[in-house]
Protein backbone atom coordinates (compact mmCIF):
# COMPACT_ATOMS: atom_id res chain seq x y z
CA UNK A 1 0.00 0.00 0.00
CA UNK A 2 0.88 3.77 -0.31
CA UNK A 3 0.37 6.58 1.59
CA UNK A 4 -0.79 10.27 -0.38
CA UNK A 5 -1.68 12.79 2.21
CA UNK A 6 -4.51 15.05 1.33
CA UNK A 7 -5.85 18.32 3.21
CA UNK A 8 -9.30 17.20 3.37
CA UNK A 9 -9.36 13.61 4.32
CA UNK A 10 -5.56 12.94 5.93
CA UNK A 11 -4.09 9.93 4.10
CA UNK A 12 -5.58 8.03 0.99
CA UNK A 13 -4.04 4.97 0.68
CA UNK A 14 -3.21 3.21 -2.85
CA UNK A 15 -2.96 -0.62 -3.45
CA UNK A 16 0.06 -1.64 -5.86
CA UNK A 17 -1.66 -1.24 -8.90
CA UNK A 18 -3.86 2.10 -8.43
CA UNK A 19 -0.53 3.40 -8.27
CA UNK A 20 0.44 1.97 -11.16
CA UNK A 21 -2.58 4.17 -12.57
CA UNK A 22 -2.17 7.31 -11.16
CA UNK A 23 1.24 7.01 -12.62
CA UNK A 24 0.50 6.96 -16.45
CA UNK A 25 0.65 10.01 -18.12
CA UNK A 26 -3.06 9.93 -18.76
CA UNK A 27 -3.85 10.62 -15.41
CA UNK A 28 -0.43 12.87 -14.25
CA UNK A 29 -1.96 15.04 -17.01
CA UNK A 30 -4.52 16.17 -14.11
CA UNK A 31 -1.99 17.64 -12.45
CA UNK A 32 -1.84 20.45 -15.04
CA UNK A 33 -5.61 20.60 -15.69
CA UNK A 34 -6.86 23.52 -12.41
CA UNK A 35 -10.07 22.32 -10.91
CA UNK A 36 -12.18 25.58 -11.05
CA UNK A 37 -10.85 26.38 -15.22
CA UNK A 38 -9.93 30.47 -15.09
CA UNK A 39 -11.40 30.65 -11.20
CA UNK A 40 -8.02 31.01 -10.28
CA UNK A 41 -7.60 34.67 -12.02
CA UNK A 42 -10.23 35.59 -8.96
CA UNK A 43 -9.61 33.23 -6.59
CA UNK A 44 -5.36 33.69 -6.45
CA UNK A 45 -5.46 30.54 -4.30
CA UNK A 46 -7.77 28.36 -5.87
CA UNK A 47 -4.72 26.60 -8.08
CA UNK A 48 -6.20 22.79 -7.10
CA UNK A 49 -6.31 20.24 -10.00
CA UNK A 50 -7.88 17.53 -10.95
CA UNK A 51 -5.47 14.80 -9.83
CA UNK A 52 -6.34 15.96 -5.91
CA UNK A 53 -9.64 15.97 -6.91
CA UNK A 54 -9.75 12.23 -8.61
CA UNK A 55 -8.12 10.73 -5.41
CA UNK A 56 -10.64 12.90 -3.34
CA UNK A 57 -13.23 11.26 -4.98
CA UNK A 58 -11.84 7.91 -5.01
CA UNK A 59 -11.23 8.46 -0.77
CA UNK A 60 -15.29 9.46 -0.64
CA UNK A 61 -16.82 7.04 -2.63
CA UNK A 62 -14.69 4.05 -0.36
CA UNK A 63 -15.85 5.89 2.79
CA UNK A 64 -19.37 5.84 1.34
CA UNK A 65 -19.24 2.13 -0.11
CA UNK A 66 -17.88 0.77 3.33
CA UNK A 67 -20.26 2.66 5.77
CA UNK A 68 -22.98 0.88 3.28
CA UNK A 69 -21.59 -2.06 3.70
CA UNK A 70 -21.34 -1.59 7.40
CA UNK A 71 -25.14 -0.70 8.17
CA UNK A 72 -27.18 -1.78 5.15
CA UNK A 73 -24.93 -4.61 3.38
CA UNK A 74 -27.49 -7.38 4.47
CA UNK A 75 -30.02 -5.56 2.49
CA UNK A 76 -28.14 -6.00 -0.87
CA UNK A 77 -27.44 -9.94 0.08
CA UNK A 78 -23.94 -9.49 -1.80
CA UNK A 79 -21.20 -12.37 -1.20
CA UNK A 80 -17.95 -11.36 0.11
CA UNK A 81 -16.43 -11.56 -3.47
CA UNK A 82 -19.01 -9.40 -4.65
CA UNK A 83 -18.29 -7.48 -2.15
CA UNK A 84 -14.68 -7.19 -2.69
CA UNK A 85 -15.38 -6.83 -6.79
CA UNK A 86 -17.95 -3.74 -6.38
CA UNK A 87 -15.76 -1.82 -4.14
CA UNK A 88 -12.55 -1.71 -6.68
CA UNK A 89 -14.64 -1.25 -9.40
CA UNK A 90 -16.26 1.39 -7.54
CA UNK A 91 -12.58 2.95 -6.85
CA UNK A 92 -11.54 2.39 -10.05
CA UNK A 93 -14.27 4.34 -11.57
CA UNK A 94 -14.26 7.31 -9.24
CA UNK A 95 -10.56 7.69 -9.69
CA UNK A 96 -10.67 7.53 -13.21
CA UNK A 97 -14.07 9.86 -13.63
CA UNK A 98 -12.42 12.95 -14.83
CA UNK A 99 -9.32 11.22 -16.86
CA UNK A 100 -11.09 12.70 -19.69
CA UNK A 101 -10.98 16.53 -19.10
CA UNK A 102 -10.03 18.83 -21.56
CA UNK A 103 -7.80 22.06 -20.13
CA UNK A 104 -9.37 24.40 -18.42
CA UNK A 105 -12.20 21.42 -16.88
CA UNK A 106 -15.35 22.64 -17.72
CA UNK A 107 -14.51 25.71 -19.11
CA UNK A 108 -13.38 24.19 -22.36
CA UNK A 109 -16.39 21.23 -22.54
CA UNK A 110 -17.45 22.84 -26.33
CA UNK A 111 -13.90 21.89 -27.44
CA UNK A 112 -14.63 18.05 -27.83
CA UNK A 113 -15.74 16.99 -30.95
CA UNK A 114 -19.26 15.53 -32.11
CA UNK A 115 -18.02 12.29 -32.24
CA UNK A 116 -16.28 12.16 -28.47
CA UNK A 117 -19.25 14.60 -27.07
CA UNK A 118 -18.26 14.99 -23.19
CA UNK A 119 -15.67 14.28 -20.96
CA UNK A 120 -17.30 11.16 -19.55
CA UNK A 121 -16.91 9.87 -22.88
CA UNK A 122 -13.52 11.04 -23.16
CA UNK A 123 -12.67 9.40 -19.98
CA UNK A 124 -14.13 5.98 -21.45
CA UNK A 125 -11.72 6.28 -23.83
CA UNK A 126 -8.96 6.39 -22.16
CA UNK A 127 -9.92 3.60 -20.13
CA UNK A 128 -10.23 1.36 -23.38
CA UNK A 129 -7.58 2.55 -25.57
CA UNK A 130 -4.47 3.92 -23.71
CA UNK A 131 -1.97 2.66 -21.25
CA UNK A 132 -4.64 2.60 -18.77
CA UNK A 133 -6.48 -0.52 -20.30
CA UNK A 134 -3.95 -3.06 -19.27
CA UNK A 135 -3.62 -1.81 -15.93
CA UNK A 136 -7.60 -1.88 -15.27
CA UNK A 137 -7.67 -5.13 -17.34
CA UNK A 138 -5.25 -7.12 -15.03
CA UNK A 139 -6.59 -5.55 -11.97
CA UNK A 140 -10.30 -7.25 -13.67
CA UNK A 141 -8.61 -10.55 -13.98
CA UNK A 142 -8.02 -10.81 -9.71
CA UNK A 143 -11.29 -9.07 -9.34
CA UNK A 144 -13.62 -10.29 -11.77
CA UNK A 145 -14.19 -6.79 -13.71
CA UNK A 146 -13.34 -5.91 -17.15
CA UNK A 147 -12.41 -2.16 -18.22
CA UNK A 148 -15.45 -1.96 -20.19
CA UNK A 149 -17.05 -1.81 -17.09
CA UNK A 150 -15.00 0.31 -15.49
CA UNK A 151 -15.75 2.89 -18.67
CA UNK A 152 -19.65 1.72 -18.30
CA UNK A 153 -20.21 3.39 -15.04
CA UNK A 154 -18.57 6.72 -16.17
CA UNK A 155 -20.95 6.81 -18.88
CA UNK A 156 -23.77 6.00 -17.30
CA UNK A 157 -23.98 2.23 -19.47
CA UNK A 158 -23.78 0.42 -16.93
CA UNK A 159 -25.66 -3.21 -15.93
CA UNK A 160 -28.52 -3.09 -13.42
CA UNK A 161 -26.67 -4.89 -10.94
CA UNK A 162 -24.20 -1.53 -10.70
CA UNK A 163 -26.90 0.72 -9.94
CA UNK A 164 -25.73 1.62 -6.35
CA UNK A 165 -21.75 2.09 -7.22
CA UNK A 166 -23.06 4.30 -10.06
CA UNK A 167 -25.37 6.96 -7.53
CA UNK A 168 -22.03 6.30 -5.00
CA UNK A 169 -20.22 8.84 -7.61
CA UNK A 170 -23.38 10.05 -9.51
CA UNK A 171 -26.27 11.44 -8.25
CA UNK A 172 -27.83 14.28 -6.15
CA UNK A 173 -25.94 13.92 -2.91
CA UNK A 174 -22.61 11.39 -4.59
CA UNK A 175 -18.28 11.34 -3.80
CA UNK A 176 -17.55 13.71 -6.76
CA UNK A 177 -19.93 16.48 -5.18
CA UNK A 178 -18.96 16.04 -1.23
CA UNK A 179 -15.54 15.86 -2.49
CA UNK A 180 -15.38 19.39 -4.62
CA UNK A 181 -17.70 21.28 -2.43
CA UNK A 182 -14.96 20.99 0.86
CA UNK A 183 -11.54 21.02 -1.69
CA UNK A 184 -13.45 24.17 -4.08
CA UNK A 185 -13.94 26.26 -0.71
CA UNK A 186 -10.51 25.17 1.22
CA UNK A 187 -8.55 26.14 -1.61
CA UNK A 188 -10.88 29.45 -2.83
CA UNK A 189 -11.00 30.27 0.77
CA UNK A 190 -14.84 30.80 0.97
CA UNK A 191 -16.75 29.15 3.66
CA UNK A 192 -20.33 28.43 1.99
CA UNK A 193 -19.41 24.99 0.25
CA UNK A 194 -18.50 23.78 3.65
CA UNK A 195 -20.61 20.95 5.56
CA UNK A 196 -20.09 18.18 8.00
CA UNK A 197 -18.52 15.35 5.96
CA UNK A 198 -18.68 12.93 8.76
CA UNK A 199 -22.20 13.61 9.69
CA UNK A 200 -23.41 13.17 6.26
CA UNK A 201 -21.30 9.99 5.66
CA UNK A 202 -23.13 8.35 8.64
CA UNK A 203 -26.22 9.11 7.30
CA UNK A 204 -26.16 7.72 4.12
CA UNK A 205 -28.25 4.41 3.31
Amino acid sequence: MVDIRDPLYGFISLSKEEKKLISTEPFQRLRRIRQLGTSFLIYPSAEHNRFAHSLGVMEVATRIFDEIMKRDGNILRWSKEEIRRNRQLLRLAALLHDVGHAPFSHVSDDLFADTIGSHEEMSARLILDSELTPIIANMGKEYGFSPQEVAGLITGKFKSKYTLLFQIFSSKIDADKMDYLLRDSHFAGVKYGNYDFHRVLQNIT
